[in-house]
């Protein structure tokens, strides 16, 4: 069975891996495109890896995904 996740647990649980050093950190996509008509919000979020380099989370399920792979 899969776990629940909010957008609220993805982003603690991504702040929780760059305090750890497991990421350098991450911040929203700020020119993501609105879902809806504008008026839904996206999950949208740019992760820089340890090494630098700069990934794409198109949303939630890809987050989840990935923060369920990071090392603990």
């Amino acid at each position: 069975m899969a776990r629940e996740y909010t957008p609220e647990s993805l982003r603690s649980a991504l702040d929780a891996a760059a305090i750890d050093g497991r990421i350098r950190g991450w911040r929203p996509n700020e020119a993501a495109p609105w879902k809806r008509g504008g008026t839904e919000r996206p999950f949208y979020l740019f992760v820089t890896l340890a090494d630098g380099t700069e990934i794409d989370l198109r949303n939630m399920r890809e987050t989840f995904a990935f923060v369920s792979g990071l090392p603990r």
